[in-house]
């Protein structure tokens, strides 16, 4: 068996999920972690002292890496990157943090990254190198419907038209015109991560907060050739 040390070498992806205000139906916090080698998932409470008490092991297939946990706590949702491309989708034992195997659901393609929207009843997936943006709905016992609801295979995928990006140090998002580009110059400024595609973005900051909601308005200084960002009015 592989050493503590070995295997956090290993680490792809951490999932958290925890009692901290927003999971009351979580009893502890609990840490997963997807290995990617091993094709397995690791289970890990965590300590008041911080210390990560491992757990079981529960096997998801070869090259899992992206994880994400829903709203509720209850599933957790991991995407293999191997050939067949699935989601696995696991119920969390709210008392103990185990993982429960669910359902195997196909994928569009090898996700880098895949998150729930607020609701969590939708996953979405993107995949740079396959220029594909999908969104799969989720049904209310957590299983991932095999169709998605919308799938983009255009490239550059940074041109697509209402593509909102979160923004590093701050839990903001921006809705970006499709004529400009993903990349933002600056010293240690806001700087784009990963994106979802919608219509449209209406998030509330906690600036606005108690406001209503607000979206970030992306304007491009052509003559200066810089971009910046300024709040503007939600489009309800």
């Amino acid at each position: 068996m592989k050493t503590f040390a070995t295997l956090m070498r290993r680490i792809t992806v951490v999932a958290m999920a925890s009692l901290a205000g927003s999971a009351p139906a979580l009893s502890a916090t609990f840490v997963y972690v997807s290995n990617a080698e091993d094709g397995d998932i690791g289970v890990y409470r965590m300590l008041d002292s911080g210390e990560l008490q491992p757990g079981a092991r529960v096997k998801a297939a070869n090259v899992v890496m992206p994880m994400t946990v829903s709203p509720d706590r209850r599933f957790l949702y991991a995407a293999s990157r191997s050939k067949p491309y699935l989601v696995h989708v696991y119920s969390i034992d709210s008392g103990t943090g185990a993982l429960t195997k669910l359902s195997d659901s196909p994928l569009a393609e090898s996700f880098p990254y895949i998150s729930l929207d607020k609701s969590g009843r939708y996953l979405f997936g993107a995949s740079y190198g396959g220029h594909v943006i999908s969104v799969n709905a989720v049904g209310a016992d957590g299983r991932v419907a095999a169709e998605p609801l919308q799938i983009r295979l255009r490239p550059h995928a940074g041109e697509r038209r209402d593509l909102p990006v979160q923004l590093r140090r701050e839990d903001r998002q921006a809705q970006l015109e499709h004529t400009i580009g993903l990349h933002d110059e600056g010293d240690d400024g806001p700087a784009p991560l990963h994106h979802v595609q919608r219509q449209q973005v209406s998030v509330c900051t906690e600036r606005a907060a108690g406001d209503g909601d607000d979206v970030l308005d992306r304007r491009q200084d052509r003559a200066a050739d810089r971009s910046e960002l300024g709040d503007g009015p939600a489009d309800r």
